[in-house]
Order: C-alpha cells, then sequence, then structure tokens
C-alpha cells in the first residue's frame, strides 16, 4: 500500500508540474535554467548557509539537481544511453524538457547528466520513475552503474574531487531516507 501511494504522490506532482507548465508556456522551465545559469533567481536574497559534508559536499532541497547515471571506462555507450533516456523523458508525464550530455571528472570515467530538473524533490521522484524504464535498464545492461541525483554545486565538487564515496554517504542520507 506504502509503494502505491508513493507512486500517486509522484504521479500527482509530474502532474501539477506539467499542469504549470502549460499554464505557463514554460517559464518555469526557463526561470529555473536562467537560475541555474546564473546561480540564483533575480531576487537579491543572501546566499544560504549550508553546512559542508565531510568538507566537500552540502544538500540544498531547493536548487537545481541533476540525474547522473556513473558508468565506468568501456561501460555502456552513451548513444545507447541518451536515446533511452530521451524516450523516457518523451513519454513520461513529466514534461520537463531535460538534456542529456556526456561529461567526465577526476576519477569519474563517464557520466551520463540528465538535467536540469528544479528541485530535490522532483529529482527524487525523477530518479524513483527513470529506473524503472525498461528501455534505460536495457541500455545499461551488463554495466556496473550507480544512478544518482546531485545539485549543480555538487556536480561540479564531484568532477573536480572524484569523490564518489563521500558523496555516497551524503546522498543515502539525504536522497534515499
Amino acid at each position: 500500500m506504502n509503494r502505491q501511494s508513493n507512486h500517486e504522490k509522484i504521479t500527482a506532482l509530474y502532474s501539477r508540474l506539467s499542469e504549470a507548465d502549460e499554464l505557463k508556456g514554460d517559464s518555469r522551465s526557463i526561470q529555473n535554467q536562467e537560475k541555474a545559469e546564473t546561480g540564483g533567481g533575480t531576487e537579491s536574497k543572501p546566499p544560504k548557509e549550508l553546512k559542508k559534508y565531510k568538507g566537500l559536499y552540502t544538500y540544498d532541497e531547493d536548487a537545481p539537481h541533476y540525474f547522473v547515471i556513473i558508468l565506468p571506462k568501456g561501460g555502456a555507450g552513451f548513444d545507447a544511453v541518451k536515446t533511452a533516456i530521451d524516450k523516457y523523458n518523451s513519454t513520461s508525464k513529466a514534461l520537463l524538457n531535460l538534456n542529456v550530455t556526456q561529461e567526465s571528472g577526476k576519477n569519474l570515467q563517464q557520466m551520463i547528466v540528465t538535467g536540469i530538473i528544479p528541485d530535490a524533490a522532483l529529482a527524487q521522484s525523477y530518479l524513483l520513475q527513470v529506473v524503472k524504464d525498461a528501455g534505460i535498464k536495457e541500455s545499461l545492461k551488463g554495466t556496473d552503474y550507480r544512478n544518482i541525483v546531485i545539485s549543480q554545486d555538487n556536480l561540479k565538487t564531484l568532477k573536480e574531487s572524484g569523490n564518489l564515496t563521500v558523496y555516497m554517504e551524503l546522498f543515502k542520507h539525504f536522497y534515499l531516507k
């Protein structure tokens, strides 16, 4: 029963987001894109004081996030995974208009980055839905990979530091609770 109610909550969240995007002419997506690109909104609010987890990462539920698949070198091909994610996004109810890119970082051979997702709650919902998609699972078949959601600032830190172990601790603590 709990899974069903979580599924209903996620579906309702996607539905509300979809309706809002339609009513606002996708202005929300544009505003979030601008906010993510500039590191803030049009208002001049003081930046949040965020505590660093083990001196590296922070948790900001209001920050723009990404869905990331981390693959080892020689893992699944980017084109196959990108196609599967694009197909999922085009048929899902989310209508988030997400970009899929390939990136790398220190000690991280290949990252497939999908975003920008407006906040942590929506990123968590997206993660829970996308990991169930048969097409995405098939594109990753036989590959050892990790799925995460991560804020824009933490993604930058992860690429620079390469410290996935500490991020996974934060991820499990805040995102998988």
